[in-house]
């Protein structure tokens, strides 16, 4: 009879215990879910890293105010130690300040085209015959 009262008091305090922190879960995975819906600021971070940043090349002037604004951004949120790795030690950057294709004769075209990244200046206006490439 007594061994009958202490397996029933062990009983009724893991079921007491299992319902308690299973509430405890509820409530923080609710607590979870309303700050991942409702006050993340995850895509408006996307957005400005991608529409005011842009493509980065590694090394570029572009990549380094990237990796300035991301860094900043994290110490805001609270986060500790950070600071910059240096991966790359003959890492050369490339950037682009204007470019322009046109087609003059027989009739002027604006021609769509855009440089490969780490190709070299031509230093001015540079001609030359139309090659057409079937595909790629």
């Amino acid at each position: 009879m007594k061994l009958g009262k202490i397996a029933l008091t062990i009983l009724l305090v893991a079921t007491f215990s299992i319902n308690y922190s299973q509430s405890k879960n509820t409530e923080m995975l609710s607590e979870i879910r309303a700050e991942g819906f409702l006050k993340s600021q995850a895509m408006g971070m996307l957005s400005e890293l991608t529409d005011v940043y842009g493509q980065r090349l590694t090394g570029s002037r572009e990549y380094y105010a990237a990796a300035k604004w991301i860094s900043e951004k994290m110490k805001s949120l609270g986060l500790e130690n950070v600071h910059f790795e240096n991966y790359c030690d003959d890492c050369r950057g490339w950037s682009m300040k204007s470019f322009n294709v046109e087609m003059t004769t027989p009739n002027f075209m604006h021609i769509n085209a855009y440089p490969l990244a780490m190709s070299i200046s031509s230093n001015g206006i540079v001609e030359g015959e139309v090659i057409y490439i079937p595909s790629f």
